[in-house]
C-alpha cells in the first residue's frame, strides 16, 4: 500500500541511505587493479621512506662534518704557515706540534684519523704526471695539490670514505 502511494505520487519512498546507494555507480571489482594499485603505492611509500632517511643521515653527517671542517682548517693554516717558515711542507702532522699548533686536534666525530698526502717528487707516478702536465704547458701546481689533508673514517690505511681538502683551495670534499 505505501509503495502504490509512493508510486502514484511518483517519489521514491525507500530510506535516503538506500536511494543514494542506488544512484552511486557500482565499480568493478578487479582484482589485478587492486594489486597494481598496491604495488605502486607500496613502491612510492619506500621512496619516500628512504628519501626521508637519506636526508636524515645528510643532515646528521653535515653537523659531524662542520667539527672536522673547522679542526681540519686550523691544521690547513698550520701546514701553510709552516711552509712560510721553514720553504718546505712536512714529511708529516707531528711536525706541526708544538710550534704551528698546540696539538694536533682529532678529527670530528665519525671520524678515526687525519691522512696527509704530499707527492714525492722522484716517484714514478709523480715524475709521469710532471711530464705529461709539462707537455700541456700547465703549470705542475695547477694539476697537483702540493699536500692533501684527509679526515678518514676507517681504522685501516685505505681511508674511505673521506673528506678531505688539498692545498689548491678550501673546498672540503666528502668522497664516498
Amino acid at each position: 500500500m505505501e509503495a502504490e502511494r509512493c508510486a502514484l505520487a511518483g517519489t521514491d519512498c525507500r530510506p535516503l541511505l538506500l536511494r543514494w546507494r542506488a544512484g552511486r555507480p557500482q565499480l568493478k571489482r578487479d582484482p589485478l587493479g587492486g594489486m597494481l594499485r598496491t604495488i605502486v603505492l607500496s613502491i612510492l611509500g619506500a621512496a619516500l621512506v628512504l628519501t626521508a632517511l637519506v636526508t636524515f643521515r645528510r643532515h646528521r653527517q653535515d653537523g659531524r662534518d662542520q667539527v672536522t671542517i673547522r679542526r681540519g682548517d686550523s691544521i690547513a693554516a698550520a701546514l701553510e704557515q709552516f711552509a712560510r717558515a721553514e720553504h718546505r711542507y712536512p714529511d708529516s702532522l707531528r711536525e706541526l706540534v708544538p710550534r704551528y699548533l698546540p696539538s694536533l686536534p682529532p678529527p670530528g666525530p665519525g671520524y678515526q684519523y687525519w691522512r696527509l698526502w704530499r707527492p714525492l717528487p722522484g716517484s714514478r707516478g709523480y715524475m709521469a704526471l710532471e711530464s705529461e702536465v709539462r707537455r700541456s704547458g700547465l703549470p705542475l701546481d695547477s694539476v697537483m695539490p702540493r699536500w692533501e689533508l684527509t679526515a678518514c673514517t676507517d681504522g685501516v690505511m685505505t681511508c674511505s670514505p673521506a673528506l678531505y681538502r688539498s692545498s689548491r683551495g678550501p673546498t672540503w670534499i666528502y668522497e664516498n
